[in-house]
């Protein structure tokens, strides 16, 4: 009769499911021995079905001499089903990361036994660690990069300062005698050695705030939070932006390496607000805990896409994440639902 429903033929369909699946399989007696296991059970485990027939499942796969593993099981033995990444041994005894299932065959009632499935995970754990290893060099090499970019900055704002800046200074006062002894024999050399005295001053302000930006003194010399609130005035001053500078219970002293991290990545964020974010304003946030000290750094402008955050941040991103990790910290940029950018970094802070 059409629309009869015909057990033996669901049973069959069900027999070819299994046996034709590629996860290994086997179901058990309650002995946990072996009634049956499909053929990715022999290709995981390299036993034939007529070796693994009546044997303990688990002391056939290794899960005899595995603690974890056996205790998982008994949980199987008590109707719950389980699922366990672990080690498991092949017939030639050689062993093979797998995600293990354990389902019991009659979820109520009396024990009579379990379904095993067998997942091999090798592979995906090998790729795993080979990531984790890549991430890790990557890392390291950030690092390196950053360290060297730090001793190459003071080296170059040492020479701007006292070997360029000190030429530009003898330089004008070269020019300051030459105006003087000029200007009564010839007069109408004085302007032109005023513009010229101009235009080396305006080169000598120019080269001490490249000097500055490549290496702050202010960072030995004053609390992080006058540093930062200096550097928000020479960039207001420099791009004409209108910088909001707030700090907060901000401790008077922290260490070096933190300082000069949310000294970077300020200088790294406002930067940005210039180049990319089409607008004048931002607001910059100093708050200091007795754990931690934040930093938040917000503009108004056009914001930043969630998926180019993830798949294309651009160098200067990636350099103030690794900044803000080698000294333990967290870093967050988000784009708030009523426009722009907002960075939020926090760092740790060693209590004695």
């Amino acid at each position: 009769m059409a629309g009869t429903f015909d057990p033996s033929a669901s049973l069959r369909e069900f027999e070819h499911l299994i046996a034709a699946c590629r996860i290994a399989i086997a179901s058990t007696d309650d002995s946990h021995r072996v009634r049956y296991c499909n053929a990715a059970f022999e290709d995981l485990f390299r036993y034939r079905l007529s070796e693994a027939l009546g044997r303990e499942l688990e002391t056939l796969v290794g899960f005899a001499e595995n603690h974890e593993a056996t205790r998982a099981v008994s949980r199987v033995g008590d109707g719950e089903s389980i699922r366990l990444t672990t080690k498991a041994r092949r017939k030639d005894r050689t062993f093979v990361e797998v995600e293990f299932h354990g389902v019991p065959r009659s979820p109520t009632g009396p024990f009579t036994g379990y379904w095993a499935l067998f997942q091999d995970v090798t592979g995906h754990r090998h790729a795993e660690q080979l990531l984790q290893v890549l991430r890790d060099r990557f890392r390291k090499l950030t690092r390196n990069v950053i360290e060297a970019q730090e001793w190459e900055r003071l080296r170059i704002a040492r020479d701007l300062h006292d070997d360029v800046g000190q030429r530009l200074v003898i330089w004008q006062l070269a020019m300051d005698r030459v105006r003087r002894d000029l200007s009564p024999v010839a007069p109408h050399f004085d302007m032109r050695l005023e513009e010229l005295q101009k235009q080396a001053r305006s080169i000598s302000t120019d080269l001490q705030a490249l000097s500055h930006e490549l290496h702050s003194p202010a960072l030995s010399l004053l609390s992080i939070d006058k540093s930062l609130k200096r550097l928000c005035d020479d960039m207001s001053t420099r791009f004409g932006m209108q910088i909001d500078f707030k700090g907060w219970h901000v401790p008077r002293s922290i260490p070096a390496d933190v300082s000069l991290c949310l000294f970077r990545v300020l200088q790294e964020a406002l930067t940005n607000v210039v180049k990319h974010s089409g607008t004048a304003r931002a607001t910059v946030r100093l708050t200091g805990t007795p754990e931690a000290i934040e930093l938040k750094i917000r503009d108004f402008g056009s914001g930043m896409p969630a998926d180019r955050q993830a798949t294309t941040p651009g160098l200067g991103l990636m350099t103030m994440r690794e900044r803000v990790a080698m000294v333990k910290g967290m870093f967050s940029i988000t784009s708030p639902p009523d426009g722009g950018t907002e960075i939020d970094v926090r760092i740790p802070l060693e209590t004695t």
